[in-house]
């Protein structure tokens, strides 16, 4: 899990305009960061998942896929942006490891 400090709050981002990828499954937007490190945060609408469980399991899978990119070791992501990941429904039909296995795809394009 990623420690509160690299966590973006998603309510001060929500009406801002940044760069946009997307794909089936998520739509990953960036922001240029204030901070000398790069934050991260998920997006779960209830048309996703009904259940807040079912969101909150979701947003762990996800965070627990992108640890190892904001880690302080490796810091391949630390170049003072902010990710949000906006999860679409589709998503409903893949399982843990493809789940981690879009996102990983994501990541490793923005960082070639």
């Amino acid at each position: 899990m990623l420690a509160k400090k690299y966590r973006l709050p998603i309510q001060a981002m929500l009406g801002k305009k940044g760069q946009t990828l997307k794909t089936s499954f998520f739509s990953l937007k960036i922001f240029p960061g204030d901070f000398s490190y790069s934050r991260f945060g998920v997006v779960i609408s209830k048309k996703v998942a009904p259940k807040a469980t079912t969101r909150n399991r979701l947003r762990r899978i996800i965070f627990l896929a992108i640890d190892p990119y904001f880690r302080e070791e490796k810091k391949p992501l630390a170049s003072k942006r902010d990710f949000l990941v906006i999860v679409h429904p589709t998503i409903k039909d893949l399982n843990i490891g493809e789940i981690k296995m879009h996102l990983r795809e994501i990541f490793d394009k923005l960082i070639k």
